[in-house]
């Protein structure tokens, strides 16, 4: 019923453009780490007053955040190929971002955004513009590595982030950089206790929370991703652990056709596709593969629940590559409050993990909510 997933197709031409940058990677990886500007991950992204801070407090006059979104950057800046452009005095801010409010972008992984860039500037950005991530998944890695000309802005780099964001095929790269993907950890272990960063910044929205201090867990876990990226460019054996981090994504991918050849994975009359995970998980399921392995679906639909809290009724929603573009999991149509309370997200990809409300319905009967307002959505536009 469900088809297989098309083999890999190894990074050969990336590999052989990128072979003279690679052992850079591998025996420059802390060097690269402390040319970034680390920001942290604050409620729904750093504001234009933060990152204006920031140039500040590194006294730089040029900013370019990549694969983070920046309230209302949308309204405030200038649109551009590649992403906003923002400019105040002799400041100026460049967010390159897919996550922004645009259905183009949306579509692309921010990677794409950054090769957009370098055609427009060939030359890439200026040497003492600081390059800012707030964390360190493929697309934030290969972009930031892009950006700072440690990497060749190559179309195969593309090809790799958008496995990462939204094809999910196997990609080496990818699976290699999510398998590690670096995860930020804010030095504020005393406040965090008390508050949340949005409390924090409430009271003191310039709170310096110095993400980019060196003794910070980020810089060794992206240290990592980075050598490791270097080892893969060249052919070469990866790190043991990094190499285990892999073959973790291998399995989970390899557990989820198990479930479809078991029948675990049920497909609906219009296009959604839903799998109960009734056993024990120790690690996240990965529900992103199936976006791959069932390229005919329109919406996945993954309930399960999390090892950190059993309790817990996670659903994990995914727009299929069979969805016509004009489909979003975040319009309030095809999803409502009513159906999944607490559900967020974005266009192609949401949850009710973050706000933390429990699912109490049958899920059988959430799926087919679901596809009843998917099939009157696809019926707008023959109407």
């Amino acid at each position: 019923m469900f088809p297989k997933e098309p083999s890999p197709t190894l990074a050969s031409e990336a590999t052989k453009h990128a072979q003279s940058y690679a052992q850079n990677l591998v025996n420059n990886a802390r060097a690269i780490v402390e040319n970034l500007s680390l920001i942290p991950m604050i409620g729904g992204g750093p504001t234009i007053d933060y990152l204006l801070n920031e140039l500040d407090r590194k006294d730089r006059k040029h900013l370019i955040i990549l694969d983070q979104k920046v309230p209302g950057i949308e309204r405030l800046g200038t649109r551009t190929s590649y992403g906003y452009e923002y400019q105040v005095a002799d400041k100026k801010i460049t967010v390159i971002d897919h996550l922004v409010s645009d259905s183009e972008f949306s579509k692309l992984s921010t990677g794409n955004l950054v090769l957009e860039y370098f055609k427009k500037f060939p030359e890439g950005p200026p040497k003492d513009a600081l390059i800012s991530i707030t964390h360190g998944d493929a697309d934030s890695v290969i972009s930031a590595l892009m950006m700072r000309k440690q990497i060749p802005a190559l179309p195969e780099f593309g090809v790799a982030v958008m496995a990462a964001d939204h094809t999910f095929q196997l990609n080496p790269i990818a699976d290699l950089l999510q398998a590690l993907e670096a995860t930020p950890s804010v030095n504020e272990t005393v406040h965090s206790l008390i508050k949340t960063q949005q409390e924090i910044l409430a009271a003191d929205p310039l709170h310096e929370f110095r993400n980019d201090l060196p003794d910070n867990p980020f810089h060794p876990s992206l240290e990592k991703s980075i050598r490791n990226l270097g080892l893969l460019l060249q052919g070469k054996e990866l790190d043991q652990d990094a190499q285990a981090k892999v073959q973790e994504r291998a399995n989970a991918r390899s557990k989820w056709i198990s479930r479809i050849d078991s029948g675990q994975v049920v497909a609906l009359d219009n296009g959604t596709t839903y799998c109960l995970i009734p056993e024990t998980i120790i690690h996240d399921p990965c529900p992103e593969f199936l976006q791959a392995l069932l390229p005919q679906s329109k919406i996945i639909l993954v309930f399960h629940n999390p090892p950190e809290d059993p309790q817990f009724v996670q659903v994990r929603a995914i727009l299929g590559n069979a969805a016509p573009d004009y489909i979003a999991l975040n319009d309030g149509i095809l999803i409502t409050e009513e159906i999944i309370p607490g559900f967020g997200g974005r266009r192609d990809a949401g949850s009710n993990r973050r706000n933390k409300i429990s699912l109490s319905a049958d899920p059988k009967l959430v799926a087919e909510l679901i596809d009843s307002n998917l099939w009157k959505q696809l019926q707008k536009p023959s109407s």
